[in-house]
């Protein structure tokens, strides 16, 4: 994943409501929420505080379209800037028929583009 880590896979403990965009919502609040730690494991996103504004996913194209609400924290350094990156983008293609994920923040940026100016360049 970054910087000789591993992305762990962890349940929330809900159950699948076959609405994909209700889904994926349920899934990255969750993440969102967890606080610094998930058991014993890091949460990268722990210092943004975000909410799922809205999810528009084209099941033909495999495309999920998310907004997020709420304030971004620039990651401390490249390896968390990866490990952010990582968690987030995997939340939401842990679902089979989800094959591509852009995430915009409700201002209209690109969390893919704020993480990349933060993990473009490796120390």
């Amino acid at each position: 994943m970054a910087c000789g880590d591993t992305l762990v896979g962890i349940s929330s403990g809900f159950t699948r409501s076959g609405d994909t965009e209700a889904d994926i919502t349920t899934a990255l609040n969750t993440l969102f929420a967890s606080g610094q730690t998930i058991g014993a494991f890091h949460n990268s996103t722990y210092p943004s505080s975000f909410r799922v504004s809205d999810v528009d996913f084209k099941k033909s194209e495999g495309r999920a379209t998310i907004t997020l609400g709420g304030s971004y924290v620039k990651p401390s350094d490249y390896c968390e800037g990866k490990r952010y990156r990582e968690q987030v983008w995997a939340t939401a293609r842990q679902f089979p028929e989800v094959y591509k994920v852009t995430i915009y923040l409700n201002d209209g940026k690109l969390l893919g583009d704020l993480l990349y100016a933060v993990t473009s360049k490796k120390p």
